[in-house]
């Protein structure tokens, strides 16, 4: 150290994270933003349950597949939130098809329990994964 000088702090594992989310985005084709974290999944429509959770991964940039009333999704949706990070969140027990997406979701990606968070449509994991991945900031590894 010289005179004068301070140590410096590493920055926060939340800002590195929102930091490299939007430097990866400027490499890529802007997709539609959730206007909060807590949005509701778009209209299943006529979509298969498989085409729609397609739909949902290559238009999220963050999705979690939750239930209203599993305290694992509060966890991770709080985690979200907390780091500024804004995610499409559907409540498969609130959805129609919910239960097909979970299905559709086990199926493709061998993943049953909820929630299942997805960035930039690769799963990421669990709520665990997901608090592990905004400590360490590598959530852009995925």
């Amino acid at each position: 150290r010289g005179m004068g000088t301070s140590p410096t702090m590493p920055p926060h594992p939340a800002l590195l994270v929102i930091l490299s989310l939007l430097f990866l985005a400027s490499f890529s084709v802007p997709l539609p933003r959730s206007p909060s974290p807590d949005c509701a999944a778009p209209p299943s429509g006529d979509l298969t349950p498989t085409a729609r959770l397609h739909s949902l991964l290559d238009t999220s940039r963050v999705l979690v597949l939750a239930k209203s009333y599993c305290p694992y999704c509060r966890r991770a949706k709080a985690a979200l939130k907390e780091a500024g990070v804004a995610a499409t969140v559907v409540e498969l027990d609130l959805e129609k098809d919910g239960a097909d997406i979970q299905e559709a979701v086990k199926r493709e990606f061998g993943f049953r329990t909820v929630p299942a968070v997805f960035v930039r449509g690769e799963l990421l994991g669990g709520s665990v994964e997901l608090i592990k991945a905004l400590k360490e900031g590598t959530l852009v590894a995925v």
